[in-house]
């Protein structure tokens, strides 16, 4: 969608080479990711329950 460019310039970060696997994402991570969502119009839902 129009906007995820700028959501992805804030909060995603480069991995050395273009084959390396990404890394889980740490706590730390997923704070900032659920701080910076809404601000560019994106809605993180929480996983459904098993």
């Amino acid at each position: 969608p129009a906007g995820f460019e700028e959501f992805m310039l804030e909060f995603a970060t480069e991995l050395p080479s273009p084959d390396s696997p990404p890394n889980p994402p740490t706590d730390a991570e997923i704070r900032l990711l659920l701080e910076f969502a809404p601000k560019h119009g994106i809605h993180i839902l929480p996983p459904p329950d098993k």
